[in-house]
């Protein structure tokens, strides 16, 4: 008799420990983010695409680097400028990412080195030998097809300061599609530049910045150059800058 009123316990609590994680079940949601979308997203310069994905809470959607990639408060990713970023997905309890890579469509030439304060023999290695070396710069005439010659100038210690390439001006339009999905315009209309752009959002982390220029009939001009240390980097505080290569790239051509 005893051996049956333990059994008849024991599938009671065992039938209400059940009925309660059952209850449990239902009335706790599972809070995870079911993501749809596939990583990576390849993107070009300003394609869309909707995020797919869903949870029980609300989804806040964030980029990592907008230079990149954005994301609306919906999940909608606008490709900004070429390289790569995550997306990230967070509902208060769990996160996701995605990762974006925004590939380029245009390309007419190599991207000159612009790391620097390099001297004459890294680039040397990097470029081979030049066909034209004066004190302060090292001259190539077989850069790219559309851009047959790349100049590298350098400080008065031999450190690279700014790289500049001479793109034939028939190439105008996709020159200025290949700096537009790399690049953030800053200005435009100087003189005989057609544009100004740089190479970060914010202003303390710009080191680069990208001067297009009308040189003569022949050529197009763009001006690669150092602004990693100037305190203020917009187009009128760098005009004396941009004059001193401008002589600089003279006396190259």
């Amino acid at each position: 008799m005893k051996t049956k009123t333990f059994a008849l316990l024991v599938l009671f609590i065992s039938a209400s420990l059940f009925s309660a994680c059952s209850q449990d079940e239902e009335i706790v949601p599972q809070n995870n983010i079911t993501l749809n979308t596939s990583s990576p997203v390849i993107l070009n310069y300003e394609q869309t695409l909707q995020i797919s994905a869903s949870s029980p809470l609300s989804i806040n959607y964030s980029s990592k680097n907008e230079f990149h990639a954005k994301v609306s408060s919906s999940g909608l990713i606008t490709a900004q400028h070429v390289g790569e970023t995550n997306i990230n997905l967070n509902n208060g309890v769990k996160s996701k990412s995605l990762r974006v890579k925004v590939q380029p469509k245009y390309n007419i030439y190599p991207t000159p080195c612009i790391e620097w304060g390099k001297t004459k023999n890294e680039i040397i290695a990097l470029y081979g030998t030049p066909d034209k070396i004066t004190a302060t710069t090292l001259t190539y005439y077989n850069y790219s097809t559309a851009a047959p010659i790349g100049i590298f100038l350098f400080d008065d210690n031999g450190r690279l300061q700014c790289s500049s390439i001479a793109v034939i001006t028939s190439y105008l339009s996709v020159l200025t599609n290949f700096l537009l999905e790399r690049y953030v315009v800053t200005g435009t209309g100087y003189g005989d530049y057609i544009a100004f752009f740089v190479d970060e959002l914010t202003e303390s982390q710009i080191t680069t910045m990208i001067a297009l220029r009308l040189f003569n009939v022949d050529y197009l001009i763009v001006m690669y150059a150092d602004v990693s240390n100037m305190s203020a980097k917009n187009t009128s505080d760098d005009n004396s800058l941009i004059e001193h290569y401008n002589k600089l790239l003279d006396a190259a051509l």
